[in-house]
């Protein structure tokens, strides 16, 4: 078992890479990358489902670090990590959901529907959705928590380090923006 300083930022990588992988998971199962026939396009598509989970999560990784620093080794910190993750997957998946259903992503007007009186029901939403919902919501909370413990696992094998990750990932979005830079200019 590790001691020390390292072990939580471990399981905390592990975590976030888990993250990372439910996130790719989700957007390949909404997203048909590979119905292109331009492998530049195919390639282009795989550079940016790489790339764009790492800058998703990146307010939840912001988040586990701060929570790390403060509350390591309790179990409010693991809650608090588990829940941000547990809803950054949700809002995710909705908004693919919502872009499937009515051609746009998730903004103010959406904001608007959900916030106001009614609004929710307009779409056509009764109880039973609600309680649909709620209860997708607890089955993630259960995932993501039971993800948690295995990144407990994880953090015992040898992972990179964040460093390495962010070095790669930066090289990556580079080089994506510039592929994207290139297209629009031609």
């Amino acid at each position: 078992m590790q001691t020390g300083a390292s072990a939580p930022l471990k399981k905390i990588t592990a975590f976030y890479l888990l993250n990372c992988v439910i996130v790719i998971l989700i957007a390949v199962y909404n997203i048909n990358i590979f119905s292109h026939n331009n492998a530049g396009t195919v390639a282009y598509s795989l550079l940016l489902l790489v790339t764009y989970p790492l800058m998703y999560l990146a307010p939840a990784l912001v988040i586990f670090m701060v929570s790390n620093a403060f509350l390591a080794g309790k179990k409010v910190n693991a809650v608090i990590v588990v829940s941000v993750s547990a809803l950054t997957a949700l809002v995710i998946f909705s908004d693919f959901v919502l872009y499937k259903l009515y051609g746009f992503h998730i903004n103010m007007f959406v904001w608007n529907i959900v916030s106001t009186k009614g609004g929710v029901a307009s779409l056509g939403f009764d109880q039973v959705s609600i309680y649909g919902l709620a209860g997708l919501g607890a089955l993630v909370i259960v995932a993501f928590s039971l993800l948690w413990l295995l990144a407990g696992r994880l953090a015992l094998v040898r992972l990179p380090k964040l460093r390495y990750i962010f070095a790669l990932f930066f090289m990556l979005t580079i080089t994506e923006r510039g592929v994207y830079a290139v297209n629009h200019f031609f």
